[in-house]
């Protein structure tokens, strides 16, 4: 008997020691729990804030894009830039200018089927005063087929 009780005693003590265990780790699963949430809504607020800086970024850039609409497709071979140096100064009559092109490509669609609508051609110049220079030569203009948006 005195065994049985001895054993009972030993079960005993190694189940409160379970037990002190599993509250330890319940305790510190929480404190992990609260950590983790606090930094996950410290990193949502950083990745919102970062997304909205990424937007306006995007949109900045686009602001100052010009649309070329009317170019046959295929009319500036394989050097979209200069095309658009060469030949935008001779179409608004602006021979003396030139113009500093950071980009310049069609638009981002499929390339369509003979004779239907070309794509636009998008430019980017260097300094915005170029674009708005061209944009008022180009109301000016009267007879172009050319159509120019800012977009």
């Amino acid at each position: 008997m005195e065994k049985i009780l001895s054993d009972n005693e030993v079960f005993r003590n190694r189940i409160k020691c379970i037990e002190g265990k599993q509250s330890e780790f319940v305790d510190s699963l929480t404190a992990i729990q609260q950590e983790f949430d606090d930094y996950r809504k410290a990193t949502e607020g950083e990745l919102k804030e970062m997304r909205e800086c990424l937007d306006d970024q995007e949109n900045r850039a686009r602001r100052q894009n010009l649309r070329l609409v009317g170019f046959p497709e295929g009319v500036e071979g394989k050097n979209a830039v200069a095309f658009i140096q060469e030949w935008l100064p001779k179409i608004l009559g602006l021979e003396g200018e030139t113009f500093e092109v950071e980009r310049a490509h069609r638009s981002l669609q499929q390339r369509p089927a003979d004779g239907a609508r070309p794509r636009a051609i998008v430019i980017q110049l260097l300094r915005f005063s170029d674009t708005v220079k061209i944009v008022t030569q180009l109301e000016t203009k009267v007879h172009c087929n050319l159509a120019i948006r800012l977009s």
